[in-house]
């Protein structure tokens, strides 16, 4: 193409420098969609390895029966009364307390 110009409708040609961000790249030897990739290989391998260990842990399972027991328990009456007035007691001595009384 020689003695053609640029006439606008078509850029010309870019000189790359020798330390572009494009040849750092090429020279640590992977790229964002390799590496994005990659990452989707391992996620989705790890998925499959959960799901497939839940498959097998469910058919493996040992199957458990619920055993349901009654036990009679006897009722025991007991005298409460003793409580009863106990309560009464300490609430008459509680609440016939002086307010303002010096306290211990």
């Amino acid at each position: 193409m020689k003695g053609r110009e640029w006439r606008g409708f078509k850029k010309p040609p870019k000189e790359k420098a020798e330390s572009s961000f494009y040849e750092m790249q090429k020279q640590r030897g992977i790229t964002r969609w390799r590496l994005r990739r990659c990452v989707a290989y391992a996620c989705w391998s790890i998925f499959m390895a959960a799901f497939s260990w839940s498959v097998y842990k469910n058919f493996t399972a040992v199957d458990t029966v619920t055993k349901v027991e009654k036990e009679v328990v006897k009722e025991v009456v007991e005298d409460v009364s003793g409580i009863g007035s106990f309560v009464e007691d300490f609430a008459l001595i509680y609440f016939s307390y002086p307010k303002d009384a010096p306290t211990q």
